[in-house]
């Protein structure tokens, strides 16, 4: 009898095959802390986190704006790839979600992106912060 699979590998094959295919590529995840408001720099596209929200029926998620293009992706539990962009992002299954006194609910959220050592960066900038904080 085989093992079943664990939750995040059952959301894992929920993905479109070649999303999968890069989930599986990517060497580097990150577990980030971010805020509504906060910019996600990656590569030459730059994305604001403008919500996150939680229900009883459909969980936790953040919705993700692409600056560039004015695209809004939203993201949960499942890896969801940034387009034009070898990035990830998800929220994880054991999220951590607090009050931060200035810019409001603070969560976790993971980033899987090729190695710093192969040039490419990830950044997060706070809301209202000038410098980036490197994810990845």
């Amino acid at each position: 009898m085989g093992n079943a699979p664990t939750t995040f590998e059952a959301l894992l094959q929920t993905m479109e095959p070649l999303d999968l295919d890069l989930f599986h590529r990517l060497g580097r995840t990150r577990v980030v802390s971010a805020h509504a408001g906060d910019v996600l720099s990656a590569g030459n596209r730059r994305y604001r986190i403008t919500d996150f929200m939680c229900s009883h029926e459909a969980g936790a998620s953040f919705e993700l704006h692409d600056l560039e293009y004015g695209d809004t992706l939203i993201v949960g539990n499942t890896p969801t790839h940034l387009p034009g962009q070898p990035v990830l992002v998800w929220l994880p299954l054991k999220l951590r979600v607090q009050p931060h006194t200035k810019l409001g609910l603070e969560f976790n959220l993971c980033i899987r992106c090729p190695a710093s050592d192969r040039g490419y960066e990830v950044n997060l900038l706070e809301a209202g912060q000038k410098s980036a904080a490197t994810a990845a």
